[in-house]
């Protein structure tokens, strides 16, 4: 090889050196975007439902006031795992996360919202019946928040919780329109009149509401004696198509199921917080029933908290 020959071959050489850093740079150059892509966009997802949580908040605390607070709002709707419902009475059970899995079940809200308050039902008054700590506060604030999310000006939506201290019967007196109103009435177990007498509290109330679009009532299902004792009757009588009398549509609010604690617990710990997670889950696996409970699964961080290790339920519980 010739001197002339040999410096082309070096020039060729360190070309292809420079060419092929500079094409590494920009591999890497595309690598770290890709990460930051990754890294800014659940940020950013997080980020925007942040602050759309914070201004649902403060309209639903402005529409719900005096009734509800902040924190009560907040606490309803940040880690909401939408409500099922059931056909059959799970407080029947020991366990009721493992029994009935043959009962129909569907979502909750849904069911309101697309099957009776968007098109005209045959039924005007509905009770939702739950076990202590299933949720049913909960479920109303979030069933009056979708549904003034639908905008429609031919609906009319009330939420009003019949254990509070001033007369509830007032309030349902001065409403206007009432053809066109949704009326919402939270836990009538706490109803100072009901915890007296039942029977005449519910009749009043039926009266009280029978000009209502839709009434819905939501009860522990314990308050009652016994099932047979539930409100089934009205008293009110439907006139034009259907005949006979208007009677309670039942449903019964449905325990957690794995996938339900699976949703929560994701809410609760975002990715970042994997370790505070696996050790939810661990708590979580050896109480399933008592988590089956959504007031009870919301304290699974307190028993974080104490650093105490769990083996069997009655630890949990106690």
């Amino acid at each position: 090889m010739d001197f002339s020959a040999w410096l082309v071959s070096i020039k060729e050489s360190y070309h292809a050196v420079i060419s092929w850093g500079s094409s590494t740079q920009n591999q890497l150059t595309n690598l770290a975007a890709i990460a930051g892509i990754f890294t800014v966009v659940p940020l950013a997802k997080h980020l925007f439902q942040w602050i759309y949580k914070k201004w649902s908040t403060r309209k639903l605390t402005h529409c719900l006031s005096p009734y509800f607070n902040e924190y009560e709002i907040q606490k309803a709707t940040q880690y909401f795992v939408p409500t099922q419902c059931q056909n059959v009475d799970p407080a029947q059970s020991n366990e009721p996360s493992r029994t009935y899995a043959l009962a129909s079940k569907e979502p909750l809200i849904p069911f309101f919202i697309n099957k009776v308050f968007l098109h005209p039902s045959s039924e005007k008054f509905y009770i939702v019946l739950a076990d202590s700590g299933m949720g049913k506060t909960t479920f109303m604030i979030n069933l009056y928040l979708q549904t003034i999310k639908l905008r429609n000006k031919e609906l009319q939506i009330i939420l009003l919780p019949l254990g509070y201290p001033e007369s509830i019967n007032q309030k349902i007196q001065e409403i206007k329109e009432k053809e066109k109103t949704i009326l919402l009435l939270d836990a009538f177990d706490e109803d100072v009149e009901a915890v007296q007498d039942y029977q005449s509290r519910m009749t009043e109330i039926v009266q009280l509401t029978k000009e209502f679009r839709t009434v819905v009532i939501t009860s522990r299902t314990q308050f009652f004696p016994s099932e047979d004792r539930l409100p089934n009757d009205t008293g009110i009588m439907r006139f034009g198509g259907d005949k006979g009398e208007y009677c309670f549509h039942r449903t019964y609010v449905s325990p957690f199921e794995d996938r339900d604690i699976k949703v929560y617990l994701r809410k609760k710990f975002p990715f970042w917080k994997f370790r505070l997670k696996r050790r939810a889950q661990e708590i979580v696996s050896h109480s399933p029933n008592l988590m089956a409970r959504p007031m009870l699964l919301a304290k699974v961080e307190d028993l974080m908290s104490n650093n105490q290790s769990y083996e069997y339920s009655y630890q949990i519980y106690e």
